[in-house]
């Protein structure tokens, strides 16, 4: 699969347009539209903008070919994240602002959120966003600081931007975990 196309997908499966993914990569549409034509291609800068403004890997975007079908569905993941945490579609509506009806319509699959209210939802329920949309990622919290996190994990096995991401992603989800 192209970059163009890879591109598409994750954009598609994020439910962002060409005209939402430029202004979160701060460049002109006409350029996104130029990446998806296959017109043009980004450097390694944008590539990693590009990738985590949808949220998935700079090898992905640009590297062989990974399935990107979601193991399950947003409904299901949201029914267990919300039995998990003994939380109902009110107290859930309460947390994020979502209308009740809203929270319903999605728990009978009738609605899907889009990539705004998934991030609302997945804030309040502290996980991943792409894991609430139905991706296989890891969902765990580790229990120890920050800044013991190398000591524990061989982070010198990672290159040098995906030991950033780990400890990044890391950091958020402490933050995350301490709102609640």
């Amino acid at each position: 699969m192209s970059f163009s196309n890879r591109l598409s997908v994750a954009m598609a499966t994020m439910g962002i347009s060409a005209t939402e993914l430029s202004q979160l990569v701060r460049v002109s549409n006409s350029t996104i539209s130029r990446y998806l034509s296959g017109d043009s291609h980004p450097n390694a800068s944008k590539i990693r903008k590009l990738a985590d403004a949808l949220g998935v890997t700079s090898d992905w975007l640009c590297g062989p070919d990974i399935d990107m079908t979601p193991k399950s569905d947003f409904m299901h993941r949201l029914k267990d994240a919300l039995a998990e945490r003994n939380l109902s579609a009110t107290k859930l509506s309460a947390r994020t602002g979502i209308s009740n009806s809203t929270i319903c319509r999605y728990l009978q699959g009738k609605i899907s959120p889009s990539p705004k209210m998934l991030k609302t939802i997945s804030t309040a329920l502290s996980v991943d966003p792409m894991w609430l949309a139905g991706y296989d990622l890891y969902n765990v919290v580790f229990p120890i600081p920050v800044n013991k996190i190398s000591n524990e994990i061989d982070l010198s096995l990672l290159t040098p931007e995906n030991r950033g991401r780990v400890l990044g992603f890391y950091q958020a989800l402490l933050e995350t975990q301490d709102k609640f």
